[in-house]
């Protein structure tokens, strides 16, 4: 832990917590996987609060929150500020993708400051591939996160309260890519949705048929009603009991609650994860829970917000260390 003070704001870190092999098949032991042991945190840029979607267990319903984007010339400012501590940048939303000439002029300025080797992710609903694939700047994105809440298409409508992409889109987009391995599934566990280890498998199976290499299975926030009812955890998700369904990997895809229980006070990556098989193809999951909030005083992210912000974490009531005024 570590105190970190960013433009004349202190902020609580947690030390970073990372496999140094990345090898699920290797033991836990203890001090292992701190590879990145120097306190450091993760940039989220909201580059708007707009989205098309209506996902219930989401805070950016459809029509429901501003119209607010980041400035570019804004934005430039508080990442001179920031970069000096983060290890890694997202760009989500929102959606972003409902404003592409914006978000590619925010990863040219990205480029201009952080190193080459940083890791910039974006967040989409997928809705809008075809301009994603004509970004100029769409190399330098490490990352494609895909929302994607069910094998089923009609399930997923539900779901996102829209049409998202079919998996023949998907695929085509895959392959247009110079690195096909950047694209990456997020999916929210929730009851009437992926619920169980037959489920994971299908959806793993409908992942291998997109090409799509990597899938993040993510426990909701109970941000709402409907994340009450609905909700599903990683921790207590029952696929351990069921190793060795269908093509699950037989080393321990349960290691990683191994890591979190060990090392709570640390803030993890997700390289710790397991691989899934059939007879087409293979591809790679992992399991994704909010860190331990017990000490809410830590400091876990950055965000800049569609309001010109830089500010301690997500939501109100956070440290603004650098306001839109400033």
């Amino acid at each position: 832990m570590a105190i970190l003070s960013i433009a004349g704001t202190e902020l609580k870190v947690k030390d970073y917590c990372c496999i140094e092999s990345g090898d699920f098949f290797k033991p836990l032991s203890s001090e292992e996987y701190l590879k990145k042991p120097k306190p450091a945190l993760w940039l989220y840029v909201n580059l708007t609060d707009k989205c098309n979607a209506s996902c219930e267990f989401c805070v950016s319903y459809a029509g429901r929150l501003s119209n607010n984007t980041v400035a570019p010339e804004q934005f430039r400012k508080a990442l001179q500020v920031a970069a000096p501590h983060i290890y890694g940048i997202s760009f989500t939303g929102g959606e972003p993708m409902l404003y592409p000439e914006l978000l590619d002029e925010l990863i040219f300025i990205t480029k201009e400051i952080v190193p080459s080797d940083m890791e910039i992710d974006l967040a989409t609903n997928g809705t809008n591939l075809n301009a994603l694939a004509r970004l100029q700047n769409i190399d330098r994105i490490s990352s494609v996160h895909i929302s994607r809440h069910s094998f089923n298409d009609e399930v997923n409508t539900r779901l996102m309260g829209r049409k998202g992409p079919s998996t023949d889109e998907i695929r085509a987009f895959v392959e247009g890519l110079n690195d096909p391995g950047k694209v990456v599934f997020n999916c929210v566990l929730q009851k009437g949705g992926v619920e169980s280890c037959k489920d994971v498998a299908a959806y793993l199976d409908m992942a291998i048929d997109a090409k799509v290499q990597n899938s993040s299975f993510i426990t909701m926030f109970k941000a709402n009603d409907y994340c009450e009812e609905h909700y599903l955890s990683a921790y207590t998700f029952p696929f351990v009991s069921e190793l060795g369904y269908a093509g699950w990997n037989s080393a321990h895809p349960n290691a990683q609650f191994d890591v979190w229980n060990r090392h709570s006070d640390y803030e993890y990556c997700h390289c710790l994860s397991g691989s899934y098989r059939n007879a087409v193809g293979r591809t790679r999951f992992y399991f994704r829970c909010p860190g331990n909030d017990s000490a809410p005083d830590f400091c876990r992210q950055l965000v800049y917000t569609a309001s010109n912000d830089l500010q301690d974490g997500f939501g109100t009531g956070r440290k603004v260390i650098l306001s839109r005024e400033t």
